[in-house]
Order: C-alpha cells, then structure tokens, then sequence
C-alpha cells in the first residue's frame, strides 16, 4: 500500500476492522508467515479412507479457454492473457502477473485433460512446486481453490485418494494455519470451504481438524457474507457464481454435519444468483464481474439443485433489497437490472465499483445497455477506467468518482446511497434514490435519480443533480458492442441490437451526444462500444431519458410522459 498519500492512507485504513488491522500487523510482524517451508519437514500419515459419498455427479470446475491440445502445447490462457509456460508447465509462472501465476496454481486448468493426465499434472505439482519461501502457489488462497481440485480427483478414486494424501495433508496442515483473517471476506471463506472440503473427503483425526476448523468458518462467516436476500455481500455476481458453486461442491459431500451448515444459504444463494441471470443466461457485470471465469450459471444453477434434492427451493427473488439489486423482465426478452445498493462492505470494497444508480438492460433477449465489466485485477489504466464511474450508466459530476478508487483494489472516501425506496406498481416497479459520492466537491452537489420500470420493456429514468455552485453533470449510456447507432437527434438516438430495434428517448435538456468506450465482458478482452452522453451544467440541472423497444419512443411536450408502441407511460 503507496504511503504517497497520506490522507488517502488515513481515509482507507479508518474503515478496516479491529480485528483486521490486528491480523494485518500480525501477519507483517510474523517472520516465515509467508513461507510455507515448515510443513516439508513434517511426514504425512498414512492415507486414510475416503470418507464421503457423494449426492450427484460432481460438476467440475471450467477449463476456462484452456484445451487439452493447447495444454500439450505448453499454452495457458488465465485472465484473457495466453502464455507459453511448456508442458508440464513452469510452476513459477515466470513473469507473468500474479493472478495470471495464482490461475496455473488452482488446477482448474486440469479438467480440460483425460483423467489420468489431470492426475499426473496434480502429482507433478506436488513433486516440482515444494513448499519453499518463493513458491507463490502455497498461498493461502490457490491453495484453497486447488484443494478443491484434489479433493475432487480424490473423491472417486481411491488410487487416486492415496497417491495424492500426501500433498493434501500437507497443504490442509499449512492452510490451517495460514487462514486470511487479515484480508476476511471471500478469501477467509475459501480458506474454510477448501478445509471443510478436505476434513468432509477423508477419516482420521487429521481430518477432523480440518473439518471442523471450516465448519468453524463457515458457522462464523456465512451469516455475515450471505445477506438476508441471499447476495454476498460484496456483490459482485461473478463471486456469487463462484461460491454458489463451491457450496454446492461442498454439499455433495452428503456429510450431515456439512449439509447442515452450508444447505440453507446455499438454497438463498442459487435463488438469488438465478435473480441477476440475463435472458442470455450470463450474469449482469456489476462491480468486479468478468464472464467465462466460472462454469455456466445454469449448470451450476442445475447442480446446485440437484446436490439441495427434495430441500424445498426458494423461489427466484425479483428483488435483492439488501445488496441493492433490484430487476425486472417481460414476456419478450426483455429485463432490466438496477444497482441502488453501497459499493459493499465497508472493511472489504476492493471489488467495488463506481456503480450507483448504475443499470443494464437487455431487449428482446439481446444485451443493449451494458457496464464496462472487468479488464483486469492489476494496478493499470484500465483498472481504473473499468472502476471509474464514467464507464458505468450513472452520472458524473464533475469529472469525479463516486468513490477513490487507487492501486488495484484500495477504496478511501466512498459514498453511500440513501433513501432508497422501491414499490411495486401494477406493471413494473418505481426505484429512487440519492447517493453522497460528489458532497466533497466545490458546492456539495447530490445525484438523485428514480427509475420506472414497465414490463411491456419500457425504462424511463430521472436524474436530479443540486449543488450549491454550478457543476457539470453527464449521464452515460453504454450500447453493447452488438449494437448499431442509427440515428442521433436533438430527442433520442435510434439503435439496433442484431435485429431488435430499440431508442433511447430524451426529454427536456441537453441533446445526446455519441461517444466511445470500452466493453470487457471478460478478463484481458476489451472492444469497442458507443457511448450515448448527455451533459450539463448548472446548479440546479439533470436529465430525463428512456429506453424502449422500437423506434417510435418519444417524450410528450411535458416532457414526463412518453409515448411508445402506441401507449403512454407516465414518468
């Protein structure tokens, strides 16, 4: 952390917990912590039986763009970044970036191999990446995720259970002892998911350690993380694919005392991942989310229900009040999915983006108004840009963030919304809200804004921008890459997503301008997109907009109501 700043320092550091911060110390003050060496000297015990059996066929983990014919070739793409590392690889990495380093370390790579080569690239692992201070894969966090790995290889084969105890003992033995108290949020709960996973896979008191040092975890953890509508907490519904499906893994297990702990939030958590799916199947990318990261939503959706059984399934929320979600769709394609929720936890917003008030939408089945996603996880402009709240479909002010963001994943100052109301009308739902992310700027200016939703697929948004000195105030509009500008007027652009007409009507005030900015829907991919801007000034200023299929949308002379496919719908 840069100690360019000093009050950026003091405005990051105040909102870290005690506990945190005496982890944090602990860790940095902690010769060896960091070095795995110790656990080398120490003789594993012979291998125990397998414990568990499992409640349906495992749903592994996704290859991502990883083929085995690539694999042979000594090509591995983590993160949108293809290398050459040999086969089998360079377990050091080289000098590639350190989540590029941490995906070779999980093994999720493996299963795009035939089975006995995924075993032999686990046991090559073991063999050539000892515990040693250097080895980056003996952190804490790839070894979670690949216990998962070994545990799964493990789990039907009981050559296979045998010829990898060795390595999962001593990895459990030192991630017990290497748990991220310091970091907390998902980290700390893959530390105890990675554990129950191997205390649930194998007898003997070992493992019985390890189980219920993460059944400990998990008791202490999910209640915080899994909010009361089922989101995790840090929001991003990237991560909820993630342990949605790690919890799943887990609770095919069929351990009682697992299913025990881990079946009623996993149950919420499904439900509500189900809730943030557009009509194509993919995630909406608020805060740090990235497609092709994970496997499928629906086949980690199917086996997730499949492992819950005859558990009665909650039903798919429309709503996720607490984490600030809230959706809707029509009969045709068409969803909207809004962001009035905070930036997420206050000790933990590293995967927090500059998304209040933020909104996306598809239109007969078809993305048309997108957020930047996710380029990458290093300090760099595109870090920052994908960050920033000019790449999201809110209102800048100014220029400023809604948040100070700095390095890769640092928040100082953060604003927060308030007064969020939501009501459900007879055809859709009304949404407002205001946020303080600008009050530190020259004049105080706050960003209010209300949306209504009508299910025939028609959005009307409302945005109030007050200072007490005149601001420039823009609201941006992301197309998706797909989609085509084909006319821009004083009122409205008209556009096209493939062969969905739609418009993006615009009442009183500034005419929209098109400009351009990034789309990247996944890790290390950017392209091109159109970016509709309208943009004022004043001190008493803001905008009225609307989307809708077809291109007859337009506001009435009040400027309140709009008129589309031969109805009017009031503002």
């Amino acid at each position: 952390m840069s100690l360019a700043s000093p009050g950026r320092l003091v405005r990051t550091l105040r909102h870290l917990r005690a506990c945190q911060l005496a982890a944090q110390v602990r860790v940095r003050a902690t010769p060896g912590w960091h070095d795995p060496s110790w656990v080398a000297r120490l003789a594993p015990p012979p291998p125990p039986l397998v414990r568990h059996g499992r409640v349906t066929a495992w749903l592994p983990p996704d290859p991502q763009a990883n083929t085995a014919a690539a694999l042979h070739a000594g090509r591995f793409e983590f993160v949108g970044d293809e290398r050459v590392a040999g086969w089998p690889p360079d377990w050091t990495g080289g000098d590639a970036p350190l989540l590029w380093r941490y995906n070779l370390h999980y093994l999720d790579w493996a299963w795009a191999l035939p089975p006995a080569e995924r075993l032999g690239a686990a046991l090559d692992w073991a063999q050539r990446h000892p515990p040693a201070p250097a080895a980056v894969g003996w952190a804490p966090y790839p070894t979670s995720l690949r216990l998962g790995n070994l545990c799964l290889l493990a789990a039907d084969d009981e050559s296979a259970a045998a010829a990898l105890w060795p390595t999962i003992w001593r990895q459990a033995e030192h991630l017990s002892r290497r748990l991220e108290y310091h970091l907390l949020g998902n980290h700390l709960l893959e530390n105890g998911i990675a554990l129950a996973f191997a205390g649930a896979c194998f007898t003997g008191p070992d493992a019985d350690r390890w189980l219920e040092t993460g059944l400990g975890i998990l008791r202490a953890q999910l209640p915080e993380q899994v909010l009361p509508d089922g989101m995790h907490f840090e929001r991003s519904p990237m991560y909820q694919v993630r342990l949605v499906h790690a919890l799943a893994l887990l609770a095919n297990t069929g351990h009682d005392p697992v299913r025990s702990v881990v079946a009623e939030p996993l149950a919420r958590m499904a439900a509500a991942l189900a809730a943030l799916r557009h009509p194509d199947g993919q995630i909406a990318l608020f805060n740090d989310a990235a497609l092709g990261v994970y496997p499928e939503p629906g086949a980690v959706l199917a086996f997730a229900a499949a492992v819950l059984g005859d558990r009665p399934a909650p039903p798919v929320p429309v709503h996720l009040p607490v984490a600030g979600y809230f959706t809707g769709r029509s009969a045709h394609g068409d969803a909207v999915f809004c962001d009035a929720g905070p930036l997420g936890p206050d000790y933990l917003p590293g995967h927090a983006h500059g998304d209040m008030f933020s909104f996306e939408v598809s239109l007969g089945g078809r993305r048309a108004l997108v957020d930047a996603g996710t380029f990458d996880y290093v300090p760099s402009d595109m870090r920052a840009y994908c960050r920033s709240t000019a790449a999201h479909n809110t209102v800048t002010v100014n220029g400023a963030d809604q948040a100070e963001f700095w390095g890769a994943f640092r928040v100082g100052r953060r604003g927060r919304p308030h007064d969020v109301r939501h009501a459900i009308t007879t055809d859709g739902f009304v949404l407002s809200g205001w946020h303080d992310g600008f009050r530190h700027l020259p004049g105080a200016p706050v960003h209010r804004r209300e949306f209504r939703w009508h299910d025939a697929g028609v959005l009307l948004v409302r945005d109030e921008v007050s200072a007490t000195r005149p601001v420039t105030a823009a609201a941006r509009l992301r197309l998706h890459p797909g989609c085509r500008v084909l006319e821009v007027a004083d009122r409205g652009v008209k556009a096209a997503c493939g062969d969905v007409p739609f418009s993006v009507a615009v009442g009183a005030g500034p005419a929209p301008r098109v400009a351009e900015g990034w789309y990247c829907p996944r890790f290390g991919t950017r392209e091109r997109c159109a970016v509709i801007v309208l943009e004022d000034r004043g001190r008493d200023t803001g905008f009225a907009f609307a989307v809708a299929r077809g291109h007859d949308a337009a506001f009435g002379p009040d400027g309140r109501s709009l008129v589309a496919g031969g109805r009017t719908f009031a503002a």
